[in-house]
């Protein structure tokens, strides 16, 4: 899906970034959280993600 390589933490929030807005105006409900698997089925992450209320800032 991400047709370039993720290098910096800044790489990483700008891929997110562009993944929730496509999603959002795609009508794909986003809120919610998922595990995501290491190599081999290892443990790896728990991604959350919460809609901010109206004047939070953006990321």
């Amino acid at each position: 899906m991400c047709n370039s390589s993720i290098d910096s933490e800044q790489d990483f929030a700008e891929a997110l970034r562009s993944l929730v807005r496509e999603a959002d105006r795609n009508g794909v409900a986003i809120e919610g959280g998922w595990v995501v698997t290491g190599p081999d089925d290892a443990p790896g992450w728990d991604v959350e993600v919460v809609e901010l209320a109206s004047g939070d800032d953006e990321a």
